[in-house]
């Protein structure tokens, strides 16, 4: 890779190099799946990245004009499960960071993973799951230690919230800095600062996990046959949680919802 950076090889050579790693690793893993090595050099937003994934193939079936069935095969796109995307400006630049790499989320199994990981040379660093864990515990500890009321608490979340699903979407990390502004706005002590004095070790630049970030303003759960998802600014409004009795109270059900309900009653 830094070979073909400092332009002493070709980009087809890097190709084929890439490939034969990637045989020698199917062998290794003795997998029988097929697929092609998707690699892509490209720029966004003034940075430079490069993409290695792996595109599988897919069956379609049409019908012609005989009533005839025939099968062909595409690349499916859509459900690529193994791909990763190398920040260029970064490796080049910052030589003592070593979060270059970001992970497409996909359902691969952990052996899989390791697969792709020993393909493509690298270790896992950081988890962005468990940082954005650990970053949801840590403004609801610092909302609570500032006494924010309800409506408060609700407005801080849907800010952060916004500023983390911005990142997301470019593909960058959350600014700690940058969280801080955000935080601190309705309060009158700096996220910072809180963070400094207890156990929670973020760096400046924090991954991000789209799921984890969502539950800032969705409360959901599963259990039992019954699953209930609902944003958090509707808690004590439309829907009210007595602890005493284990109830939810939903006021004015989904109208999708509703309708199956009358359906069974015969109530339509």
């Amino acid at each position: 890779m830094h070979s073909y950076l400092a332009n002493d090889v070709a980009f087809d050579h890097l190709s084929k190099d890439t490939l034969q790693l990637f045989q020698a690793e199917l062998e290794k893993y003795e997998f029988e799946e097929t697929g092609y090595l998707l690699l892509i050099d490209y720029e966004y937003v003034a940075s430079r990245y490069f993409l290695v994934g792996v595109v599988n193939l897919t069956d379609h079936y049409s019908v012609d004009s005989e009533f005839g069935i025939n099968r062909s095969r595409h690349l499916d796109l859509n459900k690529i499960q193994l791909a990763a995307r190398i920040d260029v400006s970064n490796l080049l630049h910052a030589k003592d960071d070593l979060k270059t790499i970001s992970f497409i989320k996909g359902r691969a199994g952990r052996q899989v993973n390791d697969f792709f990981m020993d393909l493509l040379g690298c270790s896992e660093t950081v988890n962005a799951k468990a940082q954005s864990k650990e970053l949801l515990t840590a403004i609801d500890d610092f909302m609570a230690s500032e006494s924010l009321d309800p409506k408060e608490k609700a407005e801080t979340r849907e800010k952060v919230y916004e500023y983390c699903n911005e990142r997301i979407a470019s593909g960058e990390d959350a600014e700690m800095s940058e969280l801080n502004d955000t935080l601190s706005t309705l309060s009158n002590s700096e996220f910072n600062d809180f963070v400094a004095t207890k156990e929670y070790k973020f760096d400046d630049n924090l991954p991000l996990d789209k799921s984890t970030v969502r539950k800032l303003v969705k409360l959901s759960g599963a259990g039992g046959g019954v699953s209930v998802s609902f944003d958090r600014i509707l808690l004590g409004d439309r829907v009210n949680y007595q602890p005493q009795t284990d109830t939810l109270t939903i006021k004015g059900v989904p109208a999708s919802l509703k309708a199956h309900l009358l359906n069974e009653f015969g109530l339509e």
